[in-house]
């Protein structure tokens, strides 16, 4: 989703009423499903962690359980394509390596 509009129009605000990170002062928001905001690249994963660990730290974080990441977990590191490090530490991967991670799972964790 993409949100265009002039500085100081709520851009932001609506983000993260959407993410439920803040309420909205007036009115309402109905979602429908699930909202997996990718706040930042990055967020989410630690670097001491595997990647293996870190693939399930990300994914509770986005709402998914313990069986979803297992059922998803062979797409995610596809998608990434950091299957010769998973079981690296998170601090080894290139920038690029870890935003591929925080990207795939935002996309594993859509509808």
């Amino acid at each position: 989703m993409g949100v265009v509009g002039h500085n100081g129009a709520g851009k932001s605000v609506l983000l993260k009423i959407l993410a439920r990170v803040i309420r909205p002062t007036q009115g309402r928001v109905e979602i429908r499903g699930r909202v997996a905001p990718l706040l930042q690249l990055g967020t989410g994963f630690h670097s001491d962690f595997t990647g293996r660990e870190n693939m399930y730290l990300n994914g509770t974080i986005l709402g998914m359980g313990r069986p979803e990441i297992n059922r998803k977990l062979d797409e995610i590191v596809a998608f990434s394509g950091i299957a010769e490090f998973l079981d690296t530490t998170h601090h080894i991967l290139s920038k690029r390596n870890a935003h591929a991670a925080g990207v795939c799972h935002g996309r594993a964790s859509g509808p």
